[in-house]
């Protein structure tokens, strides 16, 4: 207990600390300095060589560790559709093995600080900035079981936005998509980031120029737009922006048998037993030596996946979300 005590003072406590330290510093580099300098002028390139490809296409940010969720994301998507991918912090080994196994589909890495990744804002403002059709972000977590979903995707009158689900600020009574499967009507959006001089980033600090245009809504530090949040997460500034000047939004009603989103995997390291049983599930699905011999230090600490499913069971409310994971795993199974 003792020896436990002090490697929990002097070991790991100093060294989560020196992490986040890092971590917050690489960001602000990240997003400012290395953005201008590399990946600005390089993403400006990439749309340039790859102009046939940008048409109601679709990105997807692939974080570390994530290739066990994204292969299966990719295999359910129609090949009609263009999916172009950003690497934003993967390592050498996983760079080179989605360029062996991705031929299919363009791939930009953005140049980040070692171990570290760009914020998703700041990588969705990139996306904004350097596209003139419309386009779609898509995660790597998400599963879509309905294809019909892409032939959806037009825009009527003044529609930002289309999304696969509906999120409600009940305080506000207001209604706006999730960025999971998110299609956005570039014209407008542009339109609303230049109006307002506001970017998709989040903001923890409102501009004190639209204070009044949020307050309108019902929106501000007493009430963001994601009512359980303290911020405006990504993207939901430039929302909040189109409600107030009479955008609207379209929802697709999808429900789970049509699209499922997993969730909580690109944060790194797994560190619930939740989290382990999803990952060991995934990487059992694909049954692909070389990636799950690469991810075996994140796993290799736990039981395997029957074991934590077991232990889960024992707690009623998880029990649904093992249930939904394990039809989710055989729909994936039936269609690759």
């Amino acid at each position: 207990m003792g020896r436990s005590v002090i490697r929990v003072i002097l070991l790991d406590i100093p060294l989560r600390l020196a992490r986040r330290s890092y971590s917050l510093l690489a960001a602000l580099v990240n997003d400012s300095l290395i953005c201008k300098l590399s990946n600005i002028p390089r993403f400006k390139e990439f749309q340039r060589v790859h102009a046939d490809e940008l048409h109601n296409h679709f990105y997807i940010i692939v974080m570390p560790n994530t290739l066990h969720f994204l292969f299966p994301c990719l295999r359910l998507i129609p090949n009609t559709v263009n999916v172009l991918l950003l690497l934003n912090g993967v390592d050498a080994w996983e760079e080179k093995y989605l360029k062996d196994h991705c031929r299919d589909h363009s791939i930009f890495r953005l140049t980040t600080f070692c171990h570290s990744s760009l914020s998703h804002g700041s990588v969705v403002n990139l996306l904004i900035d350097h596209n003139d059709s419309n386009f779609g972000i898509l995660d790597h977590d998400l599963y879509l079981f309905n294809p019909t979903i892409f032939s959806r995707l037009k825009f009527e009158g003044d529609e930002f936005a289309i999304g696969a689900f509906k999120l409600t600020n009940k305080k506000a009574g207001l209604e706006f998509p999730t960025t999971h499967f998110l299609f956005l009507n570039i014209d407008l959006v542009k339109r609303i980031r230049n109006k307002h001089r506001i970017g998709a980033q989040a903001y923890t600090r409102i501009p004190s120029r639209l204070k009044p245009q949020l307050a309108s809504l019902n929106l501000g530090y007493h009430n963001f737009l994601k009512d359980y949040l303290n911020y405006f997460d990504t993207l939901n500034m430039l929302f909040a922006l189109a409600l107030h000047d009479k955008l609207s939004f379209k929802f697709l009603g999808a429900t789970a048998d049509d699209v499922f989103h997993i969730g909580g995997t690109s944060g790194g390291e797994p560190n619930t037993s939740y989290q382990n049983y999803v990952g060991l599930r995934f990487i059992e699905l694909l049954q692909e030596s070389a990636l799950a011999e690469h991810y075996s230090s994140l796993y290799d600490h736990v039981s395997a996946s029957q074991e934590l499913a077991r232990e889960l069971h024992r707690h009623p409310p998880m029990a649904a979300s093992i249930a939904r994971v394990e039809k989710t795993i055989a729909e994936i199974k039936k269609r690759i």
